[in-house]
């Protein structure tokens, strides 16, 4: 068989794994990010500070074998290994998926969430932004309508590499979940 005929054929499944991550890591990454900035100073900045340390030092190898042990082993929820696709069966292939998108996701959910804080933390001492507190604006509206709006140009570009780099790193955790991708 022709390399390209065999990359294609296992393209869809790595994928579908880092598409799902990558979502998965948005999500976490914003909660985080805006639990941290929200409470500067207090108990739940330096928790969300830790928990990004720690979910970018702990190995996908590592961090994929004890949710199988935990998830697939003890609580018996969601299969350790395999792959459904979600096209062709869409309930099998979310329990499929669930366990490796989240190994992937924690993991690249510290990166995206250290981005957007610091870039947080830089627009919010920007002048506009005391400018728009200094009319009156509501704090919330301030710092969802201008604040976190100029924070993401820069976490934007982040995603887009993120997301290559998930096409090509996902392959230990692929091995990890006996998961048929690239």
């Amino acid at each position: 068989f022709p390399v390209t005929e065999l990359l294609m054929r296992r393209l869809g499944a790595t994928l579908q794994l880092t598409i799902a991550a990558l979502a998965l890591a948005t999500v976490m990454a914003f909660v985080i990010s805006l639990v941290s900035v929200m409470n500067r100073g207090r108990f739940l900045n330096r928790l969300a500070m830790f928990w990004l340390g720690l979910s970018y030092a702990v190995p996908t190898f590592w961090l994929g074998v004890l949710l199988i042990m935990l998830f697939s082993v003890q609580l018996k929820l969601l299969p350790p290994t395999g792959y459904a696709s979600i096209i062709e069966e869409p309930g099998e292939g979310w329990r499929y998926l669930l366990l490796p998108a989240v190994t992937l996701g924690i993991y690249t959910s510290s990166i995206l969430a250290r981005f957007l804080r610091s870039s947080l933390l830089e627009v919010i001492g920007q002048d506009f932004i005391r400018t728009a507190q200094a009319k009156g604006l509501p704090e919330r509206l301030v710092f969802l309508r201008h604040a976190l709006q100029n924070a993401l140009i820069p976490v934007v570009t982040v995603l887009g590499v993120q997301f290559g780099t998930l096409l090509g790193g996902a392959v230990v955790t692929e091995a990890v979940f006996d998961w048929p991708g690239v």
